[in-house]
This record gives structure tokens, C-alpha cells and sequence, in this order.
């Protein structure tokens, strides 16, 4: 079992570094998987991994917060993962040399999100970098997760509040 958040940098980091444990034995390779409703960023970035979406059985929404009981012969759960260990098994399974140079300067707009994400004075200092310093707006929300993946790996620089985005 191992659950999941609809929360990006959450899902990045806390369960997808859950399948570094499941890949060290191959007698647990082909055993179904519990997840809770997988988004469609969720899905595509399991088929990123290689991973099969057939071996994913996804639980109604709010299962994995208990209001739902299921009884099962043999469940296994994946410890969480040390964060260094994590963010070695992201870069392995998600990360390749072949994207090109690392020579993008790169703003990660806010400013699609709305509400508490969105930065007050966002224009002034996306006006400034992109004008003084030769940088790029990006809305992460508007792009895939290969795109993603492919974009970050030829940042030189990356300017962002902290957030789910920065995963």
C-alpha cells in the first residue's frame, strides 16, 4: 500500500521514493499496488518509471484516510525513505544526460495559481529578470511532467517561491 496526495511535491517526494524498496526485490516487482485516485500527472509520471498502470488498483477518494476498511491477507508497506536516498532515486529513475545544454534562465510563475500562491509584487520582479537578465516566464501548472523534467534538467538558473513546484 502506498497511498497518495493529489499535492505534487508531496507524491514526488514522499511516494514515488517508496518504489526504491519495491525495486530491490524482484519478487515484489509484479504485486498489485494500492494507491488512493491517481491524478492524471500521477499516472504519467508511473509511466515515466515504467511502471504499469494495470499493476495500480486505485482505492474511491478518502479510502486512504481511513473512512473505508479493507481486509487483506498480505499487505506491505514501504517505509519513508531518508530524504537523501529520495532525491538520488527521483534523479535516477527521472533524469538523463541527453537534455542539452544547461543554459536557461528560467521564472516559475505563480501567478496561474491564484490565491495564497500568487506573489504580490510577481509582475515587478518578473519585469525586471526578464528584461535586465534575459529570463523566461514558465506556468508549471500548464505543463506535463516530461516537460517538466526536460525544462528543469536545462535550467542554468531557477527563480521560484517555495512550493509543491519546486519538486
Amino acid at each position: 500500500f502506498l497511498g497518495s496526495r493529489q499535492n505534487y511535491g508531496h507524491w514526488f517526494h514522499d511516494f514515488i521514493p517508496k518504489f526504491w524498496i519495491l525495486d530491490q526485490f524482484d519478487s515484489l516487482s509484479e504485486l498489485p499496488v494500492l494507491v488512493g485516485k491517481l491524478t492524471e500527472y500521477q499516472k504519467e509520471s508511473l509511466e515515466l518509471m515504467g511502471k504499469p498502470l494495470r499493476q495500480f488498483i486505485e482505492l474511491p477518494q478518502g479510502a486512504e484516510s481511513g473512512c473505508t476498511l479493507y481486509k487483506c491477507k498480505d499487505l506491505l508497506v514501504p517505509s519513508e525513505i531518508p530524504f537523501g536516498l529520495s532525491d538520488q532515486y527521483i534523479r535516477s529513475v527521472f533524469c538523463r544526460d541527453d537534455y542539452g545544454p544547461k543554459n536557461r534562465r528560467l521564472i516559475l510563475s505563480r501567478a496561474g495559481l491564484g490565491g495564497r500562491s500568487r506573489v504580490s509584487n510577481e509582475d515587478e520582479i518578473v519585469n525586471e529578470l526578464t528584461q535586465q537578465f534575459g529570463f523566461e516566464v514558465i506556468h508549471p501548472e500548464r505543463l506535463s511532467v516530461a516537460e517538466t523534467i526536460a525544462l528543469m534538467q536545462r535550467a542554468q538558473v531557477v527563480v521560484t517561491t517555495v512550493g509543491a513546484q519546486t519538486s
